[in-house]
């Protein structure tokens, strides 16, 4: 008799297994179909725009995305190569997205300056929140609600005038004479080095101590500060997430669980870090103690009149300043990496540019706005880099409204990419675009307006640029006042495109102490 119960048992669960799996099949079925509609629904909607030719219904254009990305073109790249092909506005299908480049500068304006067009959410889940640990949260580059945001943004804004930042000229210059101090243990003329990671350091410690104050920070003279590898871990982090976030965040190799678990640790500790500084600043404020009148400062000040805005405390102060450390630190680093990798390759520019420096800065210690303002040359190189090699290729909105591009109807809720690189690799508005020549920069020229927009345009260009223009300027300065610079032979001269684009070997150089 137990025999025939187990059978009937055993039967029972057969069946209700056998059930539960012809309802997964169903629901996936079900799913997929959906998938399929909608996909068949987002060609209809742009299919009377032009583009490359999809070669999968399902996959869009992402087979010749993956294809063009292993012979090292990346799609910032390929969005200049397909200008030449379909024009200045065409769509481009990532599976179940379409992308609306745009690469007309008069229709860049009419996005740009619009606040009804929005910043996408994508940008708010890869950098806000990493991997479940709170990172940038809801700060000013992953803030996507336009009233919060200009809130926010109306708070930082004076810290980031040229005005005040003047101010932190003696901080600059400060963090360049640490890393000339690294880099002369190195300068035989034979040690290669790696100035991308130079670069990363010292930007990282401009803004540690610029903006926290935080001058015991010495992360230039050691490279494997934990700070630092926290800082590049979630940088990392975030651009594996912007490109598969499924399988990033959910990769069973222990490989990716381990570096999961480092992410999330390392983005704790950055928050720990600046919640210390702060609350630190704010107890010497409290004492009525003299304080470093850095951008800490001026935020502590300026915040009181949010004091009683319960959107806005410690931890959104925390958000502001981590996505400071995080974007702003990865974004002037391969300004000048690609500066350095450009001027190794055009020694006559490099000649030019010394010339300047040593006329303008000579032997002085300091470099001041008198001197800053005027190393002219040197901002047409950093201007020509940034038109060639910036570090942003392109801005994303989402249109708040049907537009008209080119004779093209965009619907309103369109995903629109704004492609500085193809835009600067345009015949009409760069006599030869694809050569480096900080000489076209001289003189003022109309069919430039708003066909170059490196740091974006309109209300969510980027808040830091006029802080990183000039601490790319010092820093250089620096540079080419103390050594002799030459690059590793064979290196390649192409770009790697993560979130940033930077060089792809990572601007390997020979310095040689000039005397």
């Amino acid at each position: 008799m137990w025999i025939n119960g187990l059978r009937r048992c055993t039967y029972t669960n057969t069946s209700e297994d056998t059930v539960t799996s012809q309802k997964g099949l169903i629901i996936a079925v079900c799913a997929f179909v959906m998938f399929c509609l909608y996909i068949h629904h987002l060609h209809r909607k742009y299919d009377h725009l032009p583009g490359p030719r999809r070669r999968s219904f399902l996959f869009g254009n992402l087979q010749e995305l993956a294809e063009n990305k292993a012979k090292g073109i990346y799609f910032p790249q390929l969005t200049a190569i397909w200008r030449k092909i379909h024009g200045p506005v065409y769509v481009v299908y990532l599976l179940h997205k379409a992308i609306i480049v745009i690469a007309e500068p008069a229709v860049v304006k009419e996005i740009g300056l619009n606040p009804e067009n929005t910043k996408p959410d994508s940008f708010a889940k890869t950098l806000g929140s990493v991997f479940g640990q709170r990172i940038g949260g809801r700060g000013l580059f992953t803030e996507t609600n336009h009233e919060k945001w200009s809130k926010q943004r109306k708070l930082f804004d004076p810290a980031f005038r040229r005005k005040y930042l003047i101010g932190l000229l003696g901080i600059f210059n400060d963090c360049a004479d640490k890393a000339v101090d690294y880099l002369n243990e190195f300068a035989d003329g034979k040690t290669e080095i790696r100035m991308a990671d130079v670069c990363g350091r010292v930007t990282l410690q401009t803004i540690g101590t610029s903006t926290f104050g935080m001058k015991e920070m010495n992360v230039i003279s050691e490279p494997d500060n934990y700070f630092t590898k926290a800082i590049n871990n979630v940088f990392h982090a975030a651009c594996l997430l912007f490109h598969n976030a499924f399988l990033t965040e959910y990769d069973p190799r222990k490989s990716m669980r381990i570096f999961r678990e480092d992410v999330r640790e390392g983005g704790a500790f950055i928050r720990k870090t600046a919640k210390d500084a702060i609350i630190t600043r704010m107890e010497e404020v409290k004492r009525g103690e003299e304080t470093v009148n850095d951008i800490l400062s001026f935020i502590l000040r300026a915040s009181q009149s949010l004091k009683d805005d319960l959107n806005f405390g410690l931890e959104e102060m925390i958000d502001e300043f981590v996505t400071f450390f995080v974007a702003g630190q990865d974004t002037t680093a391969n300004l000048l990496a690609s500066c350095l990798l450009c001027l190794g390759r055009y020694p006559h520019i490099m000649k030019t540019l010394r010339k300047e420096v040593d006329d303008v800065v000579g032997d002085k210690q300091h470099i001041s706005q008198h001197e800053l303002n005027k190393l002219e040359y040197l901002s047409l190189v950093i201007k020509e880099t940034l038109r060639l090699y910036g570090p942003a290729g392109g801005f994303h909105k989402i249109c708040g409204k049907e537009f008209n591009a080119c004779g093209y109807t965009i619907p309103a809720g369109s995903f629109i990419m704004l492609s500085h690189q193809a835009v600067v690799s345009d015949e009409r508005f760069f006599d030869d675009p694809d050569t480096f020549d900080p000489e076209r920069w001289r003189k003022e020229d109309p069919r430039r307006m708003y066909a170059y927009f490196p740091f974006a345009i309109g209300p969510r260009s980027c808040i830091g640029q006029n802080f990183a223009l000039m601490e790319a300027k010092i820093v250089l300065a620096k540079l080419l006042q103390n050594f002799d610079i030459s690059l590793v032979p064979e290196q390649s001269f192409d770009v790697v495109t993560l979130i940033t684009t930077r060089p792809k070997d990572g601007t390997m150089c020979y310095l040689t102490r000039r005397t």
